[in-house]
């Protein structure tokens, strides 16, 4: 067997997290910036019967301004082969408008592209504001929540249905509905060199199925190595009581990386 692993250590059922990297809690926070870039890459190749080999990139720029807001604009990506085919491509891109922590509440604009392929979710869009609430902002430590209201759009397929579930003459799936969201976000600093930041979305439909609730945890354990790079341990989860197409309700992620911090 050959097997070829570079920057990911580990990858195991992949899910996209949510924590930015701007919500960190470091020494750098103190810091005059205008501009924050971060990126991570990983890549794996394992030879057996077929070559898999999976594709993992993160990338997130954050620009400051003088009244204390900030644009954030995110990217995410997974991707996994096959023998050429793909069995795996799920991405996330978001954009972000909001305060930088400064003041005690102020509304935060967001809009986000997400797809997963082997999930079956051709496409979700979500147009929204949040009004956040910061509880506590100091050094090395910080509790911020959230709650808001979006507009999520989404297409569906069958590709992640067991076969035995899929209706006859099965088509594409359109989704439309209003959901309230409330979000809790955390980050503190363990000693000069690791910090640790999480958050947790409860996003509730706003129809007859309030009761079903979609639940994303995302958190970061991150090594400080240098000025410029970072070891992260990543763990996320996602936890849907009303999917749209008969797939699991409940899928995990666990990962490690190096990130590249400019």
């Amino acid at each position: 067997m050959k097997k070829l692993v570079f920057f990911f250590l580990f990858i195991q059922n992949m899910l996209l997290g949510q924590v930015l990297n701007i919500d960190r809690e470091v020494a750098s926070d103190t810091l005059p910036k205008k501009h924050f870039l971060s990126a991570s890459f990983g890549f794996s190749s394992d030879k057996q019967k077929n070559n898999v080999n999976v594709f993992k990139s993160n990338l997130e720029y954050d620009r400051m301004f003088k009244n204390k807001y900030v644009f954030i604009s995110s990217f995410k990506n997974n991707l996994t082969t096959k023998a050429g085919d793909f069995i795996q491509n799920e991405g996330i891109i978001q954009l972000r408008y909001r305060d930088n922590d400064f003041r005690k509440f102020r509304p935060e604009l967001f809009l986000q592209y997400q797809w997963n392929k082997a999930w079956g979710m051709e496409s979700r869009i979500l147009q929204g504001i949040n009004i956040r609430e910061k509880w506590i902002k100091k050094n090395g430590f910080d509790f911020i929540t959230a709650v808001g209201i979006f507009r999520e759009q989404e297409t569906w397929s069958w590709v992640g249905v067991n076969e035995s579930l899929v209706p006859l003459n099965a088509d594409l799936i359109k989704k439309d509905l209003f959901r309230l969201n409330t979000y809790v976000k955390t980050a503190f600093q363990i000693t000069q060199n690791i910090d640790f930041s999480a958050i947790s979305y409860v996003q509730f439909p706003l129809t007859n199925d309030f009761a079903k609730p979609r639940w994303v945890w995302d958190c970061n354990l991150y090594f400080n190595l240098s000025k410029h790079l970072n070891f992260q341990i990543n763990y996320d989860h996602m936890f849907d009581a009303n999917t749209v197409v008969p797939i699991s309700k409940y899928y995990y992620s666990v990962s490690t990386g190096i990130q590249i911090v400019m």
